[in-house]
Order: C-alpha cells, then structure tokens, then sequence
C-alpha cells in the first residue's frame, strides 16, 4: 500500500469520502478525470492527501469551487488573502471531518446566487495560483504573493532580532527592509 491509501495520510479524510458517499450518484470519486470535467464542475473536493495541493490548484485554476476538508492545514497564500475581499471564504466551501456524513446536503443547501458569487471571485484569483503569466505581466501571480509572504516573513524575523538585541543577527535588523508585505502595499488587486 501507498502512503497515498493510507488513512493517516490523508487523515481520513479521502477514506470516510469514499466509505460513505462511493454510490452518491452526483460525486464523482477517483478514477480518470479531465480539466474539462472539473470545469463542467460546480464543486470539487479537495480533501488532505497529497500535501502540495494539486485538487486545490486544479480545482482554482478551472473554477470550480474548491471544497476543502483538509484539518490543521493552512491553505496557499492564505494568510496573505485573510481579512481581503479574496479571503478563502469568498471563493472556497470549508468543511470539518464531521461534515463528511452530511456532504451533499451541505452542497445542495448552498444558493445558487451564492455559488455563482464563488465562480466570480474564482474567475477573479485564479491567475494568483499559476507560476507562469499567460495573462501577461498585469495579473499577480504564485511568484508576486510568494515574494510578499517572504517579505512579511523577513520582516517579522528582523523584529524578533531586534527584539532580542543578543541575537548573532541581530545586525541585520538595524536597516529597514524596503519590500511590500501586503497586497496593499504591494498594490496588487485582482480585478
């Protein structure tokens, strides 16, 4: 058995999806897809298993409202889009382990204005969570957001530096560091 079969490994979580909801006849579970499948999609599972989050990524990327059951795991860029008008509960669906048993209730329950709202805001982010610019250089991308996570990163690191005043680094936080650790401020909007 792969650690992609076991339960710890996704928590569970993929294992009590296909031990419950394997014959709900509106889910489709494992096997082959394609992008056009997931965009013929309204909502796409994106449970704990593969650690990088490809379901996440596909499911962004062709706009199909990610649903995430993934505990304790912080999503990408998710501390850099909390508190937005991008925040993850705009564009995503977050459900507990407990949610499971209820699945398709919770989905069908969701308005159908609500859902088109997700999409919107999908069409909006998606070119945040590709690495390559096929818009061009006027859509921020995985690289902008990365250098301003790393900047807000450096920047706590330099005060807790200074802070302790008795760090071997501590040099380093004598000179200001210039970089934008905000969407703001780094004047990105995704319109």
């Amino acid at each position: 058995m792969t650690n992609m079969g076991r339960p710890e490994y996704s928590q569970g979580v993929r294992q009590a999806i296909q031990q419950i909801h394997r014959n709900q006849s509106d889910f489709v579970l494992g096997g082959r897809f394609t992008l056009d499948d997931l965009r013929a999609s309204r909502f796409c599972l994106c449970p704990s298993g593969w650690g990088w989050g490809w379901r996440l990524s596909l499911a962004i990327v062709t706009q199909c409202v990610p649903v995430i059951i993934q505990p304790n795991v912080t999503q990408p860029f998710e501390d850099l889009l909390e508190g937005t008008p991008y925040s993850y509960d705009t564009f995503a669906v977050r459900l507990t382990k407990e949610d499971i048993p209820q699945l398709p209730a919770i989905l069908r329950s969701i308005p159908q204005h609500k859902l088109c709202s997700m999409q919107q805001m999908l069409a909006r982010v998606y070119r945040a969570f590709l690495w390559q610019r096929p818009h061009g250089p006027t859509h921020a991308n995985a690289y902008d957001l990365t250098q301003i996570l790393l900047c807000r990163r450096a920047k706590a690191l330099a005060a807790s530096y200074q802070r302790s005043g008795k760090h071997p680094m501590a040099y380093l936080s004598r000179h200001p560091l210039e970089c934008p650790d905000t969407l703001d401020k780094a004047a990105i909007r995704f319109d």
